[in-house]
C-alpha cells in the first residue's frame, strides 16, 4: 500500500471509486476543487489501483475534512484509518489543532471509525445530506484535537 498526494489524472479515478460506495459521490467540479489553495489531499493505492482518498481544507488553526471514500472491497482493511492519520500529520505539519468533518447520522461504520481515532460529537447539522429517493439527513458534526 502506498500513500501519496492526489493528482489531477487521479480524479477519474476518485470519482469512480466514490460512486461505487455512495449514493451522491462528489462531482468533477467538486474534486477539482481539492487542488485549490489550503486543500489537502492524499490517495492510497495498491497494485496501482486507487483503493481509498481523503480530501481536506487547511484553514487558520483547522481542518476540514470534505471527503473520505474507501473501495467497497477495500474496506475494514484500515485504509480510511491511515488516509486519516495522514491528514492529522499534515495537521500538526501546519500547526493545526483541531480536525472538523461532517458524517451522515446512519453512518455508524463511519461513525465507529471517528470515535475510535478520538472523533466525538459536537453538534448537528439538520437536513445535511440528501438522501434518496427525495428525503434529508441530519449530519453529525465531529472533532477531534490534533
Amino acid at each position: 500500500m502506498q500513500f501519496r498526494s492526489m493528482t489531477m489524472d487521479d480524479i477519474p479515478f476518485c470519482l469512480a471509486l466514490e460512486s461505487e460506495v455512495t449514493s451522491h459521490p462528489w462531482s468533477r467540479d467538486a474534486m477539482e476543487r481539492a487542488f485549490k489553495p489550503y486543500h489537502w489531499s492524499c490517495v492510497a493505492e495498491t497494485d496501482g489501483r486507487i483503493v481509498g482518498f481523503c480530501v481536506g481544507l487547511l484553514v487558520a488553526d483547522e481542518m476540514s475534512i470534505l471527503n473520505v471514500a474507501v473501495a467497497a472491497d477495500q474496506q475494514r482493511q484500515g485504509i480510511g484509518s491511515q488516509l486519516l492519520q495522514r491528514a492529522f500529520q499534515a495537521c500538526e505539519d501546519a500547526g493545526a489543532l483541531e480536525v472538523f468533518l461532517e458524517v451522515r447520522q446512519s453512518n455508524d461504520t463511519a461513525q465507529a471509525l471517528y470515535h475510535k481515532l478520538d472523533f466525538h460529537v459536537v453538534g448537528i447539522r439538520e437536513n445535511y445530506y440528501p438522501r434518496k429517493p427525495n428525503g434529508r439527513e441530519h449530519a453529525l458534526i465531529m472533532a477531534r484535537t490534533v
